[in-house]
């Protein structure tokens, strides 16, 4: 099931577009892990020369308490690093835009923003495997102070903002209507 579905849309609104970070942008920490895992049994291999030769008991207690140590705080980053790039997700509906972005694993920010306010979507695309694999930057733009939502790492950045831009343009047609009749049934 789509993490999306499960935020209340408001009455006749409909789920357009979810972006996530692209699934590439994860490979950083995946050779991270793999040379991170290999770092104590490399060190192990260089200093007792490929095994340890401990006699004293409190020596391989020391060390394998150290080495559970280590394994352990890297499994915490590294399960951290899974939650922020599963839990950050950016949901466009046919009214809204809503940004979820995951701050550790314990803090959470939405934010969101009436298309109708849209007034400005710019898409970006950096780099080699930017290109290459088609991932890049989004940023929606309102008249308002508030800040501008970026969405950054998201794929088929061009072909998002398009569709953002046109979700947003129908958006405030429709609201344009709805003054025009509201205005139309105040006078009758």
């Amino acid at each position: 099931m789509s993490f999306a579905r499960q935020f209340h849309l408001k009455a006749g609104e409909k789920l357009r577009l979810e972006l996530r970070r692209h699934l590439a942008t994860f490979f950083p920490q995946i050779i991270l892990l793999i040379v991170a895992t290999g770092v104590p049994i490399i060190g192990v291999g260089l200093f007792f020369g490929g095994a340890p030769a401990f006699d004293n008991v409190w020596a391989r207690l020391g060390f394998v308490l150290l080495g559970s140590a280590y394994y352990l705080s890297f499994w915490l980053f590294f399960f951290t690093q899974v939650v922020n790039f599963y839990l950050d997700v950016s949901i466009i509906t046919d009214r809204r835009v809503i940004d979820v972005m995951q701050v550790g694993l314990f803090n959470c920010s939405i934010s969101e923003l009436e298309l109708a306010r849209v007034q400005d979507v710019t898409s970006e695309v950096h780099g080699f495997f930017g290109t290459l694999l088609d991932y890049g930057k989004i940023t929606v733009q309102t008249a308002s102070e508030q800040e501008h939502f970026i969405f950054d790492q998201v794929p088929h950045p061009h072909r998002a903002r398009e569709i953002i831009l046109q979700l947003a343009q129908k958006e405030r047609e429709h609201e344009g209507k709805e003054i025009v009749s509201e205005a139309i049934t105040q006078n009758e």
